[in-house]
Parts: C-alpha cells; structure tokens; sequence
C-alpha cells in the first residue's frame, strides 16, 4: 500500500478504522478478564462452600462418635458393677413412681436406645444429604 497515493480523508477512516478495531480488542480482552475474574471467584466460593460441609461432616461424625463411646462405655459399666445396675434401677424406679407410668419402668431403657438410634440414623441421613449436595457441587 502505498502511502503517498492516499488522500487525507483515506487517511483517517483507515485511523479510524484501526482505533475501532483497536477498541473492540480492547473491550474483549476486558470481557475475558471480567468471566476470568468471575471464574476465580466462583471457585473460591465453591472451594469455601466444601471447606465447610466437609467440616459439618466432621463435626457430625465427632458427635456421633462421642454419644456411641458413651453409650457403650455406660453399658461396659453398667454391667460390670452390681452397684451401678442398682444405680439405674432406682433411677428407673423414681422415673416409674414420679411419673406413674408403667412405660418408663418396662421400657425405659429400650426407649432411651431408641432415642439414641433415631439420633444415629437422622445425622446419618443428614449426613448421606451432605454428601449428595457436596457431589452434586463438584
């Protein structure tokens, strides 16, 4: 192209032309950073969001841990000692007579396990839920 042969209306619609061009690279390179930016920070929250259900799980677990050693060591204790099993008789004893309830002293230690497992199986299902939206996250 020759340069000398143009005509100074040539001149800037080719300027023109350029900056135009020039400007449309410009807003696509800042639209690329834009989703780039958004990307990172889509991650970052979506890291953050399994940080913290992967420490829901781990609290859950602790206590579910926590209330099986207990309940086992209780039992262990219970039925090693006479005295203890005398312990929880009276108590179960009072519990029958404050409360007049032949429920409580027949099955008063079948309910408490069944309490305790309803706790177990409603935190396991809680945490089998956690698991299905930590997957369906990632």
């Amino acid at each position: 192209m020759n340069f000398n042969k143009l005509t100074k209306d040539d001149l800037i619609r080719k300027l023109n032309e350029q900056n135009l061009l020039h400007h449309k690279l410009l807003l696509k390179s800042q639209e690329t950073q834009e989703i780039n930016t958004k990307d990172k920070l889509s991650l970052f929250k979506r890291f953050k969001i399994w940080i913290n259900e992967i420490f829901d799980l781990v609290k859950i677990i602790q206590e579910l841990m926590f209330k099986i050693t207990l309940i086992t060591f209780v039992i262990k204790f219970v039925r090693k000692y006479k005295w203890a099993q005398k312990i929880v008789k009276w108590i179960r004893s009072i519990l029958f007579f404050s409360l007049g309830s032949s429920f409580i002293n027949t099955f008063g230690v079948l309910e408490i396990f069944m309490d305790f497992w309803m706790f177990v199986t409603t935190n396991l299902i809680f945490m089998i839920e956690k698991l299905k939206i930590f997957i369906i996250i990632y």
